[in-house]
């Protein structure tokens, strides 16, 4: 987070709705929510850009984020916890309303990744196809479903796990999408 503070070149995507930039954002971000940044990518620096994405706690970001780590934004990262863990610390924001972006020319994209990726993010269900831990309590009682944790080794021996999860570490799994 201090990075944040300390690197004037950072770029910071916040990618919640516009109804949430009422409890604040961090100053100096580029709002685009979520669902539109295909549409938007012209307000985003070159791909060789530092980008920090923002949502309210981190999941929504982490989309985003591999959305255009995909799309070639290499230096996309997301703030964890997000705007909620910023806040909490104390850590600056305002509530002014947010200036109007400058917007310049979006780099090329391999049309069909693009076209995929705007897919995706465009047609986002509400509610973001997060389920929260009571849903998915329920789901793992009334249906027969597959629990992948993507964690790593460390944290499914050290923190635990739920009952009947298959442990795939990330790596594993994006490797195992791209065969």
């Amino acid at each position: 987070t201090t990075a944040l503070i300390e690197n004037p070149d950072l770029v910071l995507l916040d990618v919640r709705e516009t109804p949430e930039l009422e409890a604040g954002y961090i100053e100096g971000s580029i709002h685009i929510p979520i669902r539109e940044i295909p549409a938007n990518l012209d307000l985003l620096p070159d791909l060789d850009a530092e980008i920090v994405v923002v949502c309210q706690g981190g999941a929504r970001a982490m989309l985003a984020q591999s959305a255009l780590n995909v799309l070639g934004y290499d230096n996309a990262k997301t703030l964890k916890g997000g705007f909620g863990a910023w806040a909490g610390e104390d850590y600056p924001f305002v509530t002014d309303p947010l200036p109007e972006p400058t917007r310049g020319e979006a780099p090329e994209f391999n049309a069909d990744v693009f076209a995929a990726i705007d897919d995706y993010l465009s047609n986002l269900p509400e509610g973001f196809d997060f389920v929260r831990a009571p849903g998915l309590a329920a789901e793992l009682v009334e249906t027969d479903i597959t629990l992948i944790d993507v964690r790593t080794q460390n944290e499914w021996d050290n923190v635990g796990y739920i009952a009947g999860a298959s442990l795939v570490p990330i790596q594993d799994f994006m490797s195992m999408q791209s065969a």
